[in-house]
């Protein structure tokens, strides 16, 4: 998951901005590989008013995957986190799937 928009659409200056990266993901009838955190999940704090795209994008892993090690130095990463060059060094074949939403500090909130 990451944010190409942080910290707001019109200067995504911490782009892209990653939030959290899962490794052997599988459906639940498959018991040999269980899910392996490989960045915590941040929660999103949108900064501008202006809503902006988190981003789920899956890939296929390579048989025996291991994380990069540049992914040792979290927190320190997250901000202009360099996706195409993780999905290089991590040969990652896609993007196969992805979705997004929107978020931002100007959502539709109630006048009290």
């Amino acid at each position: 998951m990451v944010d190409p928009d942080a910290p707001g659409p019109a200067a995504p200056l911490l782009a892209d901005f990653l939030h959290w990266i899962v490794s052997d993901i599988q459906p639940q009838c498959i018991t040999t590989q269980e899910r392996k955190t490989v960045a915590p999940y941040m929660l999103p704090t949108p900064l501008s008013v202006t809503p902006h795209r988190y981003t789920f994008l899956i890939y296929r892993q390579p048989p025996n995957y291991a994380p990069p090690p540049s992914l040792n130095y979290l927190p320190g990463v997250r901000a202009a986190f360099d996706l195409a060059a993780y999905v290089k060094e991590a040969k990652l074949q896609g993007p196969v799937g992805g979705n997004y939403y929107l978020e931002g500090l100007a959502q539709d909130l109630p006048i009290v």
